[in-house]
């Protein structure tokens, strides 16, 4: 009985071993951008911009106060990611340059002109 119990607690050290093993290599074959989105003339921060690097089907989009994190798998050979909101240009970012501590991007505001519609008041209903 006492040798299963040893044997069992031997192969539950070699899982959790292994785990910690696996997840730092998994780690290390991913680039993790941290950053906060804000608006280049107010400096306010920007809630749910979505971020992508294109051609991958990677993302992610800033929580309600702009910030995010993107982790994208090395063997892609991503060169930038995107960023988009509506009212601001898309704007690109090297990944290469971002590694690290937490960034602060900025974008440019682009007005949308939307087209105009008439309302007419019709007497019939």
């Amino acid at each position: 009985m006492n040798a299963i119990r040893r044997n069992l607690v031997r192969i539950g050290f070699l899982a959790v071993f292994f785990a910690i093993i696996s997840g730092g290599m998994a780690q290390e074959n991913h680039v993790t951008v941290c950053g906060v989105l804000k608006d280049a003339k107010s400096g306010d921060k920007i809630s749910f911009a979505s971020i992508t690097v294109p051609g991958t089907g990677i993302g992610t989009v800033s929580n309600s106060d702009g910030e995010f994190i993107l982790k994208v798998n090395k063997s892609l050979d991503a060169e930038y990611f995107e960023v988009s909101h509506l009212g601001f240009a898309t704007a690109k970012f090297k990944i290469s340059e971002l590694t690290g501590a937490q960034k602060i991007f900025f974008l440019e505001i682009q007005p949308v002109q939307l087209k105009e519609i008439p309302v007419k008041h019709s007497e019939e209903l």
